[in-house]
C-alpha cells in the first residue's frame, strides 16, 4: 500500500512539470490575493461609471487584471477603476483607497504600460507559475500585455505594476 502511495504521489509530480503545457488564458499579477471579506459591497449606480458593465463607452480609464496558474491552477480576475472602484470576477463591486488607484493608474503611465510588448511567455515554462494578463481600456481603446511570473528579463515594470495592484486592491480597503 505505502509503494502504491508513492507510485501515485510520484506519477502526480512528473505528470506537473513534464514541460507539456497547454496555453493559457490571459491572466495577470505576482502576489495571491483574494479580496478580504471586510470590504464594504457598494450596490450598483448607474451615475457612477464603475458601475456600468460597457467599459469602452466610459472616458474612466479600467484596468482588468487577470491571473492562472500556479500549483492549484486557479483563475482570478478583477477590474480596477480609476475612482478607486473595483469588481471580483463575480461583478460584486467594492471600494478601495482612490489615492491608491490614482497611484497605479499615475504607475502604468510612467512604466509606458502601452509600449509594453503583447506578451512575455514560454510555453516550456513550468506549470506552477501565474500567467497575468492586465488589459488598460481607456478613450484611446485597450492594450493588453500577458506575461508568466519568473521569466528571465521580464521588465521591471511588470512587477511594479502587480505590485501596486496589490496595494490598491487589498491594502487599502474603505469601508
Amino acid at each position: 500500500m505505502k509503494n502504491l502511495f508513492i507510485f501515485v504521489l510520484l506519477t502526480c509530480w512528473l505528470t506537473a512539470c513534464s514541460g507539456t503545457t497547454t496555453d493559457p488564458e490571459p491572466v495577470a499579477a505576482r502576489p495571491s490575493a483574494t479580496p478580504p471579506p471586510a470590504l464594504a459591497t457598494l450596490t450598483p449606480d448607474p451615475n457612477n461609471p464603475s458601475a456600468g458593465s460597457d467599459i469602452s463607452a466610459t472616458s474612466v480609464r479600467v484596468l482588468t487584471v487577470k491571473r492562472e496558474g500556479g500549483f492549484a491552477g486557479i483563475t482570478e480576475e478583477w477590474i480596477v477603476y480609476e475612482d478607486g472602484g473595483f469588481a471580483d470576477g463575480d461583478n460584486t463591486i467594492y471600494k478601495s483607497d482612490p489615492e491608491a488607484a490614482a497611484k497605479l493608474f499615475d504607475l502604468l503611465d510612467q512604466n509606458n504600460f502601452t509600449d509594453l510588448k503583447k506578451e512575455y511567455t514560454d510555453p516550456n515554462h513550468c506549470c506552477d507559475f501565474f500567467t497575468y494578463t492586465y488589459t488598460l481600456t481607456d478613450a484611446n481603446g485597450q492594450h493588453t500585455v500577458t506575461f508568466t511570473e519568473g521569466l528571465p528579463n521580464l521588465p521591471d515594470a511588470l512587477y511594479d505594476i502587480t505590485d501596486e495592484i496589490q496595494v490598491a486592491l487589498f491594502e487599502n480597503p474603505q469601508e
